[in-house]
């Protein structure tokens, strides 16, 4: 079963939405073919409302602080910084026209771009982000360091421009070049846009809104401006220029009356924006003379003009807040939308179908019917601030979710919605198994189950899955007819690597021998399972005693079929209740969370639909096994979910983001309806805190008919039937939670030791052959310490001794034996002649006829893995050499015959014939 289907199976595909709409969500196929949620709700009539609040997120304050921290520097980046200083964020200033003869960064024959200046490290230690209720961010930016460094031009007396430096010189601010301090207010408000306003073009994403409310001045303080003249220009080319288009970009080709034209520029190259315009040779001291400190005479002598230097400041200052007002507000506006682009109609929504069938072929029935869902923000406003009673301030992503059997996408195809295998669930009886309710929903007394705080201590983000949402997930998958399973001896040993056969002789135990009466040893099984209903989930504590989740699937008809006289044939069919109990565990190693058993399946209220064959057989163990066989096959321990969102959180904001596990946990204590899972998120990666193994070992009761060496138990009883526990020794079982994997599918646990000795329960323990059991520890205090590698051990289930005979085969006598659980190549034998001393137990299973000399007995006994040994099995050598007298008569007599010797076989049986023949004519 591939990993996307098992999240969708479980509340990974609900969390992984949740988690992803912060702007992550990879809908995949979903996108390019959308699902039309709700599809078939004429021909299943319950359960295609979407469940409101079925799935939520929360962004704790914290959490936002952690970003706001981290998104400074790409603020300052979509701003832009000096190269020279990066702690000024350089805005481009616009070209401005203050009437008269003055103009900012606008010359006659140049332009000098002006720039607002704003202090990046007051930027980072001075702005604050909090939420706001009813949805919105607020971001604030209190006094922050502004300033200004651009050139005004002016035109006197008819000559080319004057042009003057102007740069702030606050010292209420720092000086140099700030002017004074702005204040901002910015409300940041997520909404949800819809199909061309979305990256994808359709389906449901997040939309950004920027709104600069609030902007404000702080003091000028004496001479807020200084005006200083430029440096001077250096005549480049005193040959002259034919016109402006010929000199190059970035100078100036000046013509003024009777003087030559020139190029001016930096005396390198073009004029470059630190030099002023025009250098003519009557205020440069002439064309000999380009260099002369008192050129530019114009400028020098009006920049300190006092009356212009009055006007520039006053108009410069003038110019102050309009230019907030009107260009900066935006400006700010267009820098926090460029830095948010990325998640600015990134999905929100996901639908789709799921093809079931293929995910698992020979586990799941090859008709069943894909699975359409969708996940979608709530109506009503999917973004929500509160502070929630005993909780701390965050914004809530509220989500609905649907999934319903989707009906065939060829017409043709003939299936119909529910499934044929499963019957419809209809009015009351939908009703009586949820609650007296006509659809799924999240009772409004929960709708804030995230509070921001868990156990005392606050997390940054938080996801939550309301058992209504998954609920309406298995009746969906009811209704496709997954759950008509049939599971197959091959399909189990695939799924189990090899290491696990089902087979008769696998459960003949069970049965008290019985099963072997019909059919061989190795003769391969089937599984079936017939639901009458859907599995109803409720949430419990999560602890080692109750699990996070309860399943209660009641009337279920579970099969059982063997492969005898050429066919497979029913066995029994047997209906019961089935319960089981799974605890949600967190493998830090690979951060996901995983599914473990807490209890079950366990079986109640059954009765036999067919029993012919096995009378008086113990059902319950023998349905808990096979179920148990059933439950791993189907699900296997790949049931998971990726909680590492910060590799996509990362991407949207580039900046470093890891993610750790904190807890989980089902709320409110009195009626538990939704399953919460706590996160906080750091800008290092969590340092590896895994425990070491606790040393486990066999405790001397196994209590699965297991003993590696006899002479250690002395004169315990073996049980008749296995228990179906294994007892293991720890040498450090305090403070320790374990987790146990039988063979092949889920984990089991949290498990804890009772005076260092761990009990481990599954009902293939019951069933015999060899077991492989993987156990792995956690601090009981820490989720996230779980052992990055398990220590195996190995258990045999085999209460029957193997079987042998003895027989002569050419020139050796070969002992023949087999055994229910130990595969032939491993049996071993030990050889006796006459009443000598049984030889040890080896591999050899021949022994030569040559060499008996005058013994007259040879006997031999086989030796299972599990340490049982036959009966012996024994030929008579004095027997054996009169029957080696008459073979040789017997060729004799062929050859008399003239038989050639490789005719003697067949030779001999027509001799024989005719003989007894002849004898009886006599006899007449």
């Amino acid at each position: 079963m591939t990993r996307s289907f098992r999240r969708a199976l479980s509340l990974g595909l609900l969390l992984v939405a949740t988690v992803g709409c912060s702007g992550g969500l990879n809908c995949g196929s979903g996108c390019a073919d959308a699902y039309p949620y709700p599809q078939t709700g004429a021909a299943v009539p319950n359960g295609v409302v979407a469940v409101d609040d079925g799935v939520r997120m929360r962004l704790s304050q914290s959490a936002l602080d952690f970003i706001v921290a981290n998104l400074q520097p790409i603020l300052a980046s979509q701003l832009g910084n000096d190269p020279a200083n990066p702690d000024f964020i350089v805005i481009p200033l616009p070209e401005q026209n203050f009437g008269g003869n003055f103009a900012l960064g606008i010359g006659n024959q140049e332009r000098r771009p002006g720039r607002a200046i704003i202090d990046g490290r007051a930027l980072a230690e001075q702005m604050t982000v909090q939420f706001v209720a009813p949805g919105s961010i607020l971001l604030r930016l209190d006094d922050i360091p502004f300033g200004i460094d651009a050139r005004v031009f002016g035109e006197f007396d008819g000559l080319a421009d004057g042009a003057c430096d102007l740069q702030g010189s606050n010292p209420a601010y720092g000086g140099f070049p700030y002017v004074t301090g702005i204040t901002f207010e910015i409300l940041i408000t997520p909404t949800v846009g819809a199909g061309s306003e979305c990256n994808s073009g359709q389906g449901e994403c997040i939309k950004i809104e920027v709104d600069v409310r609030d902007v404000g001045l702080g003091s000028f303080g004496g001479e807020a401006i200084r005006v200083a003249s430029p440096p001077v220009c250096r005549t480049q080319n005193a040959g002259g220029c034919g016109g402006s288009g010929e000199c190059p970009f970035g100078s100036n080709c000046f013509h003024f009356g009777f003087l030559d034209a020139r190029c001016v520029g930096d005396g390198d190259g073009p004029c470059s924006e630190d030099c002023s315009d025009n250098c003519l040779d009557i205020t440069c001291g002439g064309a000999a003379n380009p260099g002369d400190p008192n050129g530019n005479i114009e400028c020098t002598t009006v920049c300190a003009v006092g009356d212009f230097f009055i006007d520039v400041a006053a108009e410069i200052i003038g110019f102050i807040e309009p230019l907030i007002q009107d260009f900066l507000a935006p400006l700010m506006q267009v820098a926090i939308t460029q830095a948010l682009a990325d998640v600015d109609g990134a999905p929100l929504s996901a639908s789709g179908r799921l093809d079931i069938a293929a995910f698992a072929p020979g586990i799941l029935p090859e008709s069943a019917l894909d699975m359409g869902f969708a996940v979608q923000p709530s109506g009503g406003g999917a973004f929500r601030v509160s502070t929630p009673p005993n909780g701390t301030l965050g914004m809530d992503l509220l989500l609905k979710s649907g999934f319903e059997a989707a009906p065939p996408l060829d017409a043709n195809e003939g299936l119909t919605v529910p499934h044929p295998c499963v019957r419809p669930i209809e009015g009351l009886e939908f009703a009586d198994l949820y609650g007296g309710r006509a659809e799924f929903f999240v009772p409004q007394s929960l709708v804030d189950p995230l509070t921001g705080t868990t156990a005392g201590e606050g997390y940054d983000l938080g996801a939550s899955l309301a058992k209504g949402a998954l609920n309406q997930t298995l009746f969906a998958l009811y209704n496709t007819g997954t759950l008509c399973l049939e599971i197959s001896s091959d399909a189990i040993n695939e799924l189990s690597g090899g290491g696990f056969q089902l087979s008769a002789a696998t459960l003949d135990l069970l049965t008290q021998g019985k099963l072997k009466q019909y059919a061989d040893a190795d003769a391969p099984a089937i599984i079936t399972m017939n639901p009458s209903q859907p599995p109803v989930i409720s949430y419990g504590a999560g602890t080692v005693d109750e699990g996070h989740i309860i399943i209660t699937w009641p009337d279920v008809e579970v099969g059982f079929y063997v492969l005898m006289f050429e066919r497979f044939s029913r066995i029994f069919a047997v209906s019961a209740d089935i319960s089981l109990q799974i605890a949600v565990f967190n493998e830090p190693g690979t951060e996901t969370l995983r599914i473990a058993v807490v209890e079950g399946p366990t079986v109640d209220n059954f009765r036999e639909n067919y029993n012919e064959l096995l009378p008086g057989v113990s059902f319950v163990e023998v349905l808990e096994t096979l179920i148990g066989v059933a439950f791993d096959a189907a699900l296997g321990d790949g049931l998971e979910f990726n909680y590492d969102v910060g590799s996509t959180l990362s991407d949207l904001l580039g900046i470093p983001i890891f993610i750790n596990f904190q807890g989980i946990e089902t709320l409110p204590v009195a009626d538990r309806e939704v399953l919460n899972v706590y996160l906080s998120m750091s800008d290092t990666p969590a340092q590896p805190r895994t425990v070491g193994p606790a040393g486990l070992r066999l405790a001397r009761d196994p209590g699965v008919l297991q003993i590696p060496d006899a002479e250690d138990y002395g004169t315990t009883t073996r049980p008749s039937i296995p228990t179906g526990e294994v007892h293991l020794d720890v040498d450090d079982g305090d403070g320790r939670e374990f987790f146990a994997k039988i063979d092949f599918g889920a984990w089991r646990g949290p498990l804890v030791a009772n005076n260092n000795v761990l009990v481990v329960k599954d009902g293939k323990l019951r069933l015999t052959g060899k077991h492989t059991i993987t156990v792995r520890s956690r601090d009981a205090l820490d989720p996230n310490s779980l052992e990055a590698e398990g220590t195996a051990v190995e258990v045999w289930v085999d209460a029957q001794p193997p079987r042998v005979r003895l027989e002569r085969d050419g020139e050796f006598f070969v002992a023949i034996g087999s055994d229910d659980a130990t595969d032939t190549a491993d049996l071993q034998y030990a050889w006796q002649l006459d009443d000598g001393e049984r030889g040890a137990f080896g591999p050899l299973d021949r022994l030569p006829v040559v060499g008996t000399g005058a013994r007259q007995r040879i006997s031999v006994v086989a030796l299972d893995a599990f340490g049982n040994q036959s009966k012996p099995d024994a030929i008579s050598l004095v027997i054996e050499q009169r029957r080696l007298i008459d073979e040789r008569d017997t060729a004799q007599k062929i050859a008399a015959f003239g038989c050639s010797a490789s005719d003697a076989t067949g030779g001999a049986a027509w001799v024989a014939l005719a003989l007894f023949m002849a004898r009886r004519r006599r006899g007449r």
